[in-house]
């Protein structure tokens, strides 16, 4: 089962399990998703949200073996805009879906934690530090890993404390897309990407193959608890732009504005356990951006 299977990296989960051979569940709201991503590729399709108890009806009688937990928001700009909607959704639904994971013997759940967790934590940072995030989604996200935590009796589960993830599909998360996204759509359309304070601050990035591999291999492994899923590297905002116009042969310059308040200026993964953990060769930074603006290229030339 993978909820949120229709946002952007449920669908491409539910592609690469349908690929390998499984029977695949998808449960999402369709808030931020597109069904459309995955109608040839899940089994069954239900629209419900998670954290709604009524969801789970549609769920009797199938036999679960993992469940892939993708659906909850996944944006800082959410939680800002309806905090109280992100908080009820991010942590009834985990606890939920736990709940759902013990009633039918699932052998594994695997969730997306966040970088965020960390908050402006030195860099790199490690599994083994104490969690300070300085967002209601970190603080969420932190929550849920505690509920996971208390359950693992019961539910074996890896968190997965992913760092700024970006690739193909981002483009039904509107503006809550990733800043790599968001920059390549605009230097496309001759429009000057927006940036917050001086473009300085840097994040680590890692691309969307990336993260399934991780995935997968966290439903494959013996290890439970959380592990980060980074490249090991980050890159400055004007970086990104810089390496975008290169790539497009363009010359296209920033616009600059205020930075909001409590921005995280740096984050940066160890990638000590991951690699032990989950064994993945991170996809450098250039050829990441050079996928995803093929995809978009062709997805506008497409549109014409």
């Amino acid at each position: 089962m993978v909820t949120g299977g229709a946002g952007f990296i449920g669908s491409h989960l539910t592609n690469r399990l349908h690929e390998l051979g499984a029977n695949v569940i998808v449960v999402d709201d369709l808030s931020t998703g597109d069904r459309e991503k995955v109608k040839a590729t899940c089994n069954v399709f239900v629209e419900g949200d998670v954290s709604q108890p009524n969801t789970y009806a549609e769920l009797g009688g199938f036999r679960v073996d993992y469940v892939f937990h993708f659906g909850s928001p996944s944006s800082v700009m959410l939680f800002n805009e309806k905090p109280d909607d992100c908080i009820y959704k991010t942590i009834f639904g985990f606890r939920r879906v736990i709940a759902f994971a013990e009633e039918n013997n699932v052998a594994k759940v695997i969730y997306p934690s966040s970088g965020s967790v960390y908050g402006d934590a030195p860099v790199p940072q490690t599994e083994a530090m104490m969690p300070k995030p300085t967002n209601l989604y970190g603080v969420c996200k932190l929550t849920c890993e505690q509920l996971a935590r208390l359950s693992l009796d019961k539910v074996p589960s890896v968190g997965l404390r992913i760092f700024a993830g970006y690739g193909p599909g981002e483009e039904t998360k509107g503006e809550i897309a990733s800043v790599i996204t968001l920059f390549a759509k605009a230097i496309l359309k001759g429009e000057r990407p927006v940036i917050y304070g001086d473009g300085q601050q840097d994040r680590d990035f890692v691309f969307i193959e990336d993260v399934l591999a991780a995935t997968l291999k966290a439903a494959e492994t013996d290890y439970t608890g959380v592990v980060n899923v980074g490249s090991g590297e980050s890159c400055s905002f004007n970086k990104l732009v810089d390496v975008t116009n290169k790539l497009l042969r363009k010359n296209t310059k920033p616009l600059y504005v205020n930075k909001p308040m409590r921005y995280l200026e740096r984050t940066l993964a160890s990638r000590e356990v991951q690699d032990k953990v989950l064994g993945f060769r991170p996809t450098a930074l250039e050829v990441g951006i050079g996928k995803l603006l093929d995809y978009l290229k062709e997805k506008d030339s497409l549109k014409q």
